[in-house]
């Protein structure tokens, strides 16, 4: 009895792989797993690196990969459908730790409008 209680669960066990592409999946994808991640690492970069002055975004490996990512979600979303609240927060987040983001991001909004 023991045993089979054991192998039961074994059997309904799934192996690491089967999770790990559909996360990989879910996350590349620019939703709001992918936002919320660049959100929390901008946040802390710049908590860690504030204490020694101003951060210097330019210098920090993927910072411009993440901020195109995130620009590129904004110019893909529809301007008549609402932003999600990722893309809000994310933005808002861009440009309170590094205020050089607001005319990249306004150009963009604008650039959407006709």
């Amino acid at each position: 009895m023991f045993n089979d209680f054991f192998a039961q669960e074994h059997d309904s066990i799934k192996p690491a792989h089967s999770f790990h592409g559909k996360w990989i999946e879910k996350f590349s994808k620019g939703g709001n797993t992918f936002l919320h991640f660049v959100s929390i690492w901008m946040k802390y970069t710049e908590k860690l690196l504030h204490s020694a002055g101003e951060v210097p975004w330019g210098c920090i490996e993927g910072y411009g990969t993440l901020v195109k990512a995130v620009l590129g979600k904004i110019r893909e979303t529809n301007i008549q459908d609402q932003f999600s609240l990722g893309i809000n927060h994310t933005t808002n987040t861009l440009i309170l730790v590094n205020e050089r983001m607001l005319f990249p991001i306004i150009k963009t909004l604008f650039l959407k409008t006709k």
